[in-house]
């Protein structure tokens, strides 16, 4: 049995770089032979030319070559949001701890060392198309997840603000000739302030999803731990005079507020304090 049939039964698309035509050949043929689909190129510059007209599920790639080295093919593949969690694994014929860091840090996946075990080849591959395929797989049960909580709650929620908007409308493209100016401004006023209620959950809603999806991005929970609103006293006092202005009560707000940097960005915060 196969190491693709193993995984899955459909066959996986494999790009390998590789300026030695002898060894971009050799490469080709074993990985064929395990049924995989190959394509072959003899330089980063034409690989990249490639990704136009088809995505690979794995990339080998030899580190040093004439025009773009690996590093730079890496760099190209992880800035395409297509590519950018493809796996991907050098071949090279020797590599220090640094450069082996500097790969990783760059979003390399494995080193292989020439010349090139088949087996080993053939099990680092297998390795990474399986953990590739099953958080492409956890992906997809996460956003099926979130379309049935769109589907079974978000609806709910947008019903009573909705029939407002449609029941006042109604009343003004039936009846607006025969209102009296103040009940057409009344029945505005209404339809306005259903439409804002409505905005708001939907934005709610929009930051709920994101705020959970940050669970499996660690790189965005460090970015956001960096975060920083340096003056949140005067977001405080603008939206806490909003809100007394809304009331009519803005003679009884009264502020004491000291402007201690938050760590946190500032649409959370304000986001906190219109709730």
């Amino acid at each position: 049995m196969s190491h693709v049939l193993m995984l899955e039964q459909r066959t996986f698309k494999i790009l390998v770089i590789e300026d030695e035509p002898d060894m971009l050949d050799e490469l080709v043929d074993v990985l064929r032979y395990e049924n995989f689909e190959v394509q072959g190129s003899l330089s980063g510059q034409a690989a990249l030319a490639q990704l136009q007209e088809q995505i690979p599920d794995l990339v080998l790639c030899d580190i040093m070559m004439p025009d773009y080295d690996g590093y730079q093919v890496l760099e190209a593949f992880r800035q395409d949001p297509r590519t950018a969690s493809v796996p991907f694994i050098f071949l090279t014929a020797k590599v220090s701890k640094e450069d082996m860091r500097y790969g990783m840090n760059l979003g390399a996946d494995d080193y292989l060392t020439k010349p090139i075990d088949g087996e080993q080849l053939l099990t680092a591959i297998h390795a990474r198309l399986k953990r590739y395929h099953l958080i492409q797989s956890q992906s997809r049960e996460q956003l099926l997840a979130y379309r049935r909580l769109i589907i079974h709650r978000l609806p709910h929620e947008l019903y009573t603000p909705l029939n407002s908007i449609m029941g006042f409308s109604r009343v003004l493209a039936r009846r607006a000739l025969n209102l009296p100016l103040p009940k057409i401004e009344e029945t505005s006023q209404a339809i306005y302030r259903s439409s804002l209620r409505l905005y708001r959950l939907i934005q709610n809603h929009l930051l709920y999803i994101e705020l959970d999806l940050l669970e499996q991005d660690l790189d965005k929970q460090a970015q956001l731990c960096q975060a920083q609103t340096e003056a949140p006293a005067k977001l405080v006092a603008e939206i806490a005079r909003q809100k007394a202005q809304a009331v009519g009560r803005e003679l009884d707000l009264s502020l004491n507020l000291d402007n201690i940097p938050l760590q946190m960005l500032e649409k959370h915060l304000r986001s906190i304090l219109e709730e």
